[in-house]
């Protein structure tokens, strides 16, 4: 479910920016260089800003960072190339630092529902494109071709460049949607694979013991160094949990935060202990995480 989530969004993203990038390659000999290097920064940032947004709700840390980066870069370039090399490095650049921003926004709101940011990073795309759109017509009317005749280069055709940001508008939403009602969305947001990278966890099963009476459950959870020792927490559906955290060392885990569990609590002391109550109504696997969805593990909830 996660790649054809993460497909669907970079599809979306390629269809919003494929009419600006076919409309500098069409008028590239009468853009200036200073509006090539604009071209380029916006596209490369917002592309790669998107792209490593969707990639770090779907992937680990790691392998989102690099999609992010290597498609911003790419399509900075592209962007950027058909009028200077100068317009090509700005939107290289832009793209590298907005892949990095995407895929740790990406992961940082994961468990509070990725859903609204996905919005915003549409109505701010197609904004963008509209705008950038509306500055290559502008220097267009402005400025005479150079050294050829307009029209000279590569041809997109007509028909194509006048339809197409009509129809980028209409898919990406059409997209977008089918993202949001297709069985992608969960409750709270999109459920994008487990929370956490793991890389910081290990494999270790921790069963909560329940008191005599039945009436609570506990479960200890210690982190040193920003390792969990406990990567699964087993617990039993209807009856009160309480959670104690005994922290040494944070590094990042700066609270427990499930959006699927309904938790959102803040660590009250980086050395010690915190206690955590919360009440499992419903069975399955829950993942739990720090806010920017570094560190975390699974809460699995049994009858």
């Amino acid at each position: 479910m996660s790649a054809i989530a993460l497909t669907l969004a970079l599809a979306a993203i390629v269809i919003v920016y494929s009419p600006v990038i076919a409309m500098v390659f069409r008028h590239r000999r009468n853009l200036s260089c200073m509006t090539g290097m604009m071209i380029g920064m916006c596209v490369g940032m917002m592309v790669g800003l998107s792209t490593g947004f969707a990639a770090g709700v779907t992937l680990k840390v790691s392998p989102a960072v690099t999609v992010g980066v290597m498609v911003g870069m790419a399509a900075g370039a592209l962007a950027g190339a058909p009028v200077s090399f100068m317009a090509a490095l700005d939107g290289v650049m832009a793209g590298l630092m907005g892949g990095m921003m995407g895929a740790m926004l990406g992961l940082m709101v994961l468990n509070y529902g990725p859903m609204p940011m996905f919005w915003l990073l549409l109505v701010i795309s197609l904004g963008m494109a509209g705008a950038l759109g509306y500055l290559i017509h502008q220097e267009v009317r402005g400025l005479a071709p150079r050294g050829a005749e307009e029209g000279q280069g590569i041809e997109i055709g007509g028909a194509f460049l006048r339809l197409a940001p009509k129809t980028a508008v209409l898919v990406a939403v059409g997209l977008f949607f089918f993202v949001m009602y297709s069985g992608l969305a969960a409750k709270g947001g999109l459920s994008f694979g487990a929370s956490g990278s793991g890389t910081l966890v290990q494999e270790v099963e921790r069963v909560a013991t329940i008191n005599q009476a039945g009436t609570l459950q506990e479960v200890t959870l210690k982190i040193t160094e920003g390792r969990l020792d406990a990567k699964t927490l087993v617990v039993k559906r209807g009856i009160p949990v309480k959670l104690t955290i005994d922290s040494k060392t944070p590094f990042c885990f700066d609270g427990f935060y499930s959006n699927q569990l309904g938790v959102a609590v803040p660590l009250t002391t980086y050395n010690g202990l915190n206690e955590i109550l919360f009440t499992p109504e419903k069975t399955g696997e829950f993942t739990f995480a720090c806010t920017m969805n570094m560190i975390g593990g699974t809460v699995r909830v049994i009858d």
